[in-house]
């Protein structure tokens, strides 16, 4: 995915990057989840970051929970190193956890430099139809199995 390394340093998402937020995560996860990125900021107030390439453009967003990280997307593996480490300077009532993409080699790795260890995993299939529409490798964190 094309984009300049962030700017400056992570910011707290505001209700006003909301709509760019959604734009900037489409292309990457395959489908529009507005609702989910929202319900997700205003059930966890003040734990989603943005980052910013050199225009001023979203390069990547992580919104974290009590207990788990994500969604998470990034256009690089700078701006998600930068969200996460804004992310684990936040408190936990357990873990952090997060769900992320096999495919995601470079998300594994950065994962890995910061402590995370594997505990699960999830085979997905699927019969015919069309390839995945999701660009994993931009893809840090899942909200959850369920919502992608």
């Amino acid at each position: 995915m094309p984009g300049s390394p962030p700017a400056g340093p992570v910011r707290r998402l505001e209700a006003a990057d909301l709509d760019e937020v959604v734009a900037f995560d489409a292309p990457i996860f395959g489908a529009g989840r507005a609702a989910v990125i929202r319900s997700s900021c205003e059930r966890y107030p003040g734990r989603a970051f943005v980052v910013e390439d050199a225009t001023g453009r979203v390069s990547g967003y992580l919104i974290a929970g009590r207990t788990a990280i994500g969604p998470w997307s990034a256009a690089s593996e700078r701006a998600a190193e930068t969200l996460l480490q804004a992310a684990l300077a936040l408190a936990y009532d357990d873990g952090p956890r997060l769900v992320l993409p096999a495919s995601n080699g470079a998300g594994r790795a950065l994962l890995e430099r910061y402590g995370f260890v594997q505990t699960e995993t999830l085979t997905h299939m699927r019969r015919g139809g069309p390839a995945d529409p999701r660009d994993c490798a931009h893809i840090y964190a899942q909200a959850s199995l369920m919502l992608g």
